[in-house]
């Protein structure tokens, strides 16, 4: 019997540790409602809020610290913890805004955020932009590190995250923090603020392009790292195929950012094609038999018949002849 109540109470114990700051957050604000607490009125320390969560000090302390920099509370080492005035925002000039950006690979993330950050910065041209890059290894660490560090700073932060992974996206959505993703949620997110190309649409004009030229089979190249604005255009991609009654023969290569790994692949899919549709003899082709192909799949219309559909729609570039 006692076995039972020590599992059940590690149990709820490990429950309570889950639960997110913004909820825990919610609940103070809750309590200061519920027992009518006026501007100045001294609320919980730590450990007795802690004790009114049934939460861990630590998970308390995050939570006070979110609702100090929402300005519901204001805390001291002297006084403690007193309701909050409502006061006017502070100016842009005192906020900051934190772009994260994943580093995938051997991928620059710089390549992504350069036309991003002019862009906010013309729209909050008062507030102060800090970039910063996640690892490959240990993110989760580094962002509950940026987290704890926004909610220590006595100044108004807010998060822009770049395509970020799931677990980030969690993560800054459990901190309760103001924060806005550019590119595309994944559904099991509490709903946040996005904003994202339309990727159906972009889906629709590729396998459009390529069916007008008379292509009958197609290839999308992505990166290495698979994001769900990925799955939702290969998915519309191949629906635009099937409303057009054409026969999905559609091959998909999840790349790094090496030149050497994407050439290999290219010249693959090339000899694959031209050995299928334009009669050649043995394994692969020529060198010059490749560019013959290459140029007439990327420049002159897909006269093979065969279609190299999509760089990488994160980074498009115009392909070169050698």
């Amino acid at each position: 019997m006692a076995q039972g109540i020590h599992q059940s109470n590690s149990h709820s114990s490990a429950q309570r540790k889950t639960l997110p700051i913004r909820i825990l957050a919610k609940r103070i604000e809750d309590d200061i409602r519920d027992r009518g607490l006026q501007p100045g009125d001294v609320y919980f320390s730590t450990a007795e809020t802690a004790r009114m969560l049934q939460t861990g000090t630590a998970m308390a302390n995050r939570a006070l610290q979110l609702l100090e920099q929402r300005q519901i509370l204001i805390r001291s080492q002297r006084r403690g913890a007193l309701v909050a005035s409502p006061t006017v925002m502070p100016p842009l000039s005192h906020c900051r805004v934190n772009v994260i950006m994943e580093m995938y690979n051997s991928q620059d993330p710089r390549h992504v955020t350069n036309g991003l950050l002019p862009g906010i910065q013309k729209a909050l041209p008062d507030c102060n932009l800090k970039q910063l890059f996640l690892p490959i290894t240990d993110k989760p660490e580094h962002v509950r590190q940026i987290i704890d560090e926004i909610l220590l700073s006595p100044q108004r932060q807010g998060v822009v995250l770049i395509r970020p992974s799931l677990t980030t996206q969690q993560q800054v959505t459990d901190s309760g923090l103001p924060a806005v993703i550019y590119g595309t949620p994944y559904p099991s997110m509490t709903p946040i603020p996005w904003v994202d190309a339309d990727w159906e649409q972009a889906a629709y004009l590729m396998a459009n392009q390529m069916l007008r030229r008379g292509c009958r089979c197609f290839a999308i190249l992505l990166k290495q790292q698979v994001l769900r604005e990925d799955n939702l255009l290969l998915q519309a991609f191949e629906r635009c195929l099937v409303q057009a009654k054409h026969p999905v023969n559609l091959t998909v290569r999840c790349l790094p950012a090496e030149t050497e790994v994407i050439h290999y692949e290219i010249t693959d899919l090339l000899n694959r094609f031209y050995v299928r549709y334009q009669n050649v003899e043995g394994p692969t082709a020529s060198r010059r038999q490749q560019r013959v192909v290459w140029n007439s799949l990327l420049f002159k219309g897909a006269r093979a018949g065969s279609g190299v559909c999509g760089e990488s729609h994160r980074e498009r570039r115009t392909p070169t002849k050698d």
